[in-house]
C-alpha cells in the first residue's frame, strides 16, 4: 500500500520505489536507488547513485560516493556527501549542501541555499533565496538569485550576474 512507512536496511542491490506517499528511510551499502514519489525521505548510502523525484516533504541524504539526483522536492533538503556530482532542480527548498568533491548545479529553486564545497565546480541558477557558498576550488557560476555571499572562493573562476539583492564576498 503507497501509505506505508518504509525503513530499509540494504547491504547490497538496486532499490527502486514508486508512488509511495509516507516516510522513506533507507541504509544502504551499495547499489543505486530510485525514489519517484514519497513524504520526508532519509538516505544512509555508501555507494552508489540516488535518484529522487516528487517528495512531499523533506529530503536528507548522507552519501559517501555516487551522483545524487533530485527533481520535485517540496521540503528541505540537507545534503553531506563525500564524492560525486549533484544536481537539483524544480524544488522549494530551502536546501544546504555539504560536498567533499564532485561537481554541483542546483537550478530553480524556492528558498536558500548554502553550500559548502571542497573542490568541483558549483552552477547557481534561479534561487528564490539567499546563496552562502564557501568553496576550496573550482569554478562558481551564480545567477538569479535574491542575494549572495561568497565566503571563501578558493581557486577557480567566479562569475555572477542577476543578483537581486546583496553581494558579500569575503575572500
Amino acid at each position: 500500500p503507497s501509505n506505508l512507512k518504509l525503513d530499509i536496511d540494504d547491504d547490497s542491490g538496486d532499490i527502486v520505489i514508486r508512488a509511495m506517499q509516507n516516510n522513506i528511510s533507507i541504509d544502504d551499502d551499495s547499489g543505486s536507488i530510485l525514489i519517484e514519489g514519497g513524504h520526508n525521505i532519509n538516505i544512509d548510502d555508501d555507494s552508489g547513485d540516488i535518484r529522487i523525484s516528487n517528495v512531499s516533504g523533506n529530503i536528507s541524504i548522507d552519501d559517501d560516493s555516487g551522483s545524487i539526483m533530485i527533481d520535485q522536492g517540496q521540503g528541505r533538503i540537507d545534503i553531506e556527501d563525500d564524492s560525486g556530482d549533484i544536481r537539483i532542480e524544480n524544488s522549494q527548498g530551502p536546501a544546504r549542501i555539504i560536498d567533499e568533491s564532485g561537481s554541483i548545479s542546483i537550478k530553480t529553486l524556492a528558498g536558500a541555499l548554502t553550500i559548502e564545497d571542497g573542490s568541483g565546480d558549483i552552477d547557481v541558477r534561479q534561487i528564490k533565496g539567499l546563496v552562502i557558498i564557501t568553496d576550496g576550488s573550482g569554478s562558481i557560476y551564480v545567477d538569479d538569485t535574491l542575494g549572495l555571499t561568497i565566503i571563501e572562493a578558493g581557486s577557480g573562476d567566479l562569475s555572477i550576474d542577476n543578483i537581486n539583492g546583496p553581494v558579500k564576498l569575503d575572500k
